[in-house]
């Protein structure tokens, strides 16, 4: 019954626009509201379907090193909180994926936390992680986190392509300045 109301209603180009035109000209044409609330999902579904086309997303992949007792690791993408990395026994691995828009061209990131080591007297030391930088075109890219031993410049870095980041400030300004 609907489709028929609907046809008589509407003729040729006006039809198409009525149906590509949503909820508002539906209800000015005075349809059933069950025919309404298909045409709203009609829409909430071509919505999804241009944010499919739009999303991407990165990976990043933390290790902890044999020589490391703990390390505990935040990372920030653009000002937000996307992961955290808690390793407490060697040789333990996480990988997360960070959503993002495919069109993204630069993404700040930072790098924050402690890692715990033992030194060669056997005493724990204990290092900042704490640094800035810039992802670069980074849809599709696979980073792993790397560092210096003592140096709280650590970075995150595509192993396929070395510009895809750049640090730009260790230690980071939004890191407490107390990590241990």
């Amino acid at each position: 019954m609907i489709a028929v109301t609907f046809s008589k209603r509407f003729k040729g180009r006006a039809r198409k626009l009525a149906l590509w035109a949503g909820v508002g000209l539906l209800s000015w044409a005075g349809l059933p509201q069950s025919f309404q609330a298909h045409a709203a999902n009609r829409k909430s579904f071509a919505d999804k379907a241009a944010q499919l086309a739009t999303e991407g997303h990165f990976n990043v992949l933390d290790m902890q090193e044999p020589e490391q007792l703990s390390e505990d690791t935040r990372l920030y993408v653009a000002g937000h909180l996307v992961a955290t990395f808690h390793f407490h026994e060697p040789y333990q691995t996480k990988e997360v994926r960070v959503n993002i828009s495919k069109f993204e061209v630069n993404v700040p990131y930072t790098l924050c936390g402690v890692i715990k080591e033992r030194d060669g007297k056997g005493h724990v030391v204990v290092y900042p992680i704490s640094s800035d930088g810039i992802l670069h075109h980074p849809d599709g890219r696979l980073y792993k986190t790397y560092g210096e031993k003592g140096s709280p410049d650590f970075r995150l870095l595509d192993d396929d392509d070395p510009e895809a980041a750049t640090v730009i400030r260790s230690p980071s300004s939004a890191c407490p300045a107390d990590l241990s």
